[in-house]
């Protein structure tokens, strides 16, 4: 989880009844003002792990970007082989965590799928082809980029807690996501844009304490409607 550090918050207080020389109390960013208190001078600390703070607006954004592949299974997926499916995906985004465990992202992918066809399509391409029981079919290739608005949960928090701003503890985090985008369909005469739905399952390992930066793995799923292939 990327943090942007904030700034030493210094508290000061004053008896009424007497002058006194001010008071400072240096207070961590995972310290809230106590509001029901008549002084400032008792911090009230972040000190249940599980406790639910909002960050400000603008922090802890993140960027992503990541490179990868994927297989499309259509209508007529099984008409051959897996590998004539797989085809190179990357996608780039930018998102915010609201809390430790709930935030949002926004990504754009960009890729290729390859499948089968029993009949011509926008999509299809090359000469006809044959199944061992001599059922016809056209190799086909759509291309498209996605734009998509998702809703994240780290697991990791969320069972275990908030670890700290500054940690060694949850180096390894999971989180899910959820979400809906558009699909829009490249280098067809006919425009094409499609609802899509979106799940992804992905492992974080973050190699320093403040969570700055991680290595990250995602098991995606895209689900286009049924005309997506023509």
């Amino acid at each position: 989880m990327k943090k942007i550090l904030l700034g030493i918050l210094f508290l000061f207080c004053c008896s009424l009844c007497h002058l006194k020389a001010q008071e400072y109390t240096l207070v961590s960013s995972d310290t809230l003002k106590c509001e029901t208190c008549e002084t400032f001078s008792q911090a009230q600390p972040t000190d249940d792990r599980y406790r639910v703070v909002t960050n400000r607006f603008w922090a802890n954004w993140f960027v992503l970007g990541g490179v990868g592949g994927h297989s499309f299974y259509g209508d007529y997926g099984h008409m051959n082989k897996f590998s004539e499916t797989v085809s190179p995906n990357f996608h780039v985004g930018v998102g915010k965590w609201f809390t430790p465990g709930i935030g949002t992202k926004i990504q754009f992918a960009r890729s290729n799928s390859k499948g089968f066809s029993e009949q011509e399509t926008w999509f299809t391409y090359g000469d006809l082809h044959e199944t061992n029981d001599g059922t016809a079919y056209w190799k086909s290739k759509m291309r498209w980029w996605n734009l998509s608005v998702h809703a994240m949960f780290n697991l990791s928090r969320l069972f275990k807690g908030y670890e700290g701003k500054i940690s060694d503890e949850l180096m390894n985090q999971f989180i899910l996501s959820a979400g809906i985008g558009t699909v829009h369909q490249m280098n067809i005469d006919a425009q094409r844009n499609e609802w899509s739905g979106h799940l992804e399952f992905q492992y974080s390992r973050f190699f320093d304490k403040e969570k700055k930066f991680s290595l990250d793995l995602k098991a995606q799923g895209m689900f286009c409607q049924t005309n997506f292939d023509g």
